[in-house]
């Protein structure tokens, strides 16, 4: 990842292109973002359940909890 994160009003457009159902894009340069799924390793109880969300074109990214990645809009 870039040492340059995303701000919170660009997590905020991901997590919203999520919740309605879109595949998200880069905020920041219009590429698709890759998802990995980040699980708590076994006997790591501290370690939540997260997703993390990465540009393969400008190495930015953000790492969300799931059930914020997973909401649905009212």
């Amino acid at each position: 990842m870039s040492s340059i994160p995303y701000t919170r009003q660009e997590e905020e457009r991901v997590l919203a292109s999520l919740r309605a159902g879109k595949v998200p894009t880069c905020p920041r340069c219009g590429g698709p973002l890759e998802r990995r799924d980040v699980s708590p390793g076994e006997g790591v109880p501290y370690v939540r359940n997260r997703v993390w969300f990465s540009c393969a074109s400008c190495r930015r990214g953000v790492v969300v909890d799931r059930r914020r990645a997973e909401e649905t809009e009212p």
